[in-house]
């Protein structure tokens, strides 16, 4: 039996369609525990219930990318992305971030040395 809960509001759940049906009941029962402690508990009063929201908005933003720029440049970027963030991560348990971000042509001439064209025209 899998399951996966999304503690959002409002809740949901994922459930396999292999499972028998006894075992939906029983997990369906299971994660009504999951939402009610999520919704109810004080202590996570203050969690974001959007996520599920947010989700489906970055997946059509990333869509329309695609479609607008093509996999490859989208995937490129995203690769930028992801290390800057890991490389982001480290530094600001080290030290604040600069205050001065990179200029235009700087970031001009990094998408030139990756081979990307720009990306700002269809």
């Amino acid at each position: 039996m899998d399951e996966i809960v999304l503690t959002s509001d409002p809740g949901l759940a994922l459930l396999l369609d292999t499972n028998p049906e006894i075992a939906h009941l029983l997990v369906a029962a299971h994660v009504f525990g999951h939402v009610d402690y999520f919704t109810n508990n004080l202590c996570l009063a203050d969690t974001y219930r959007r996520m599920v929201h947010n989700a489906v908005a970055h997946a059509l933003h990333l869509n329309q990318s695609i479609e607008r720029y093509g996999l490859e440049v989208v995937e490129h970027l995203m690769g930028i992305d992801f290390a800057l963030d890991r490389l982001l991560s480290r530094c600001r348990r080290r030290q604040a971030l600069p205050t001065r971000l990179p200029s235009a042509a700087s970031c001009d001439r990094a998408r030139r040395d990756a081979g990307l064209h720009d990306v700002r025209s269809p």
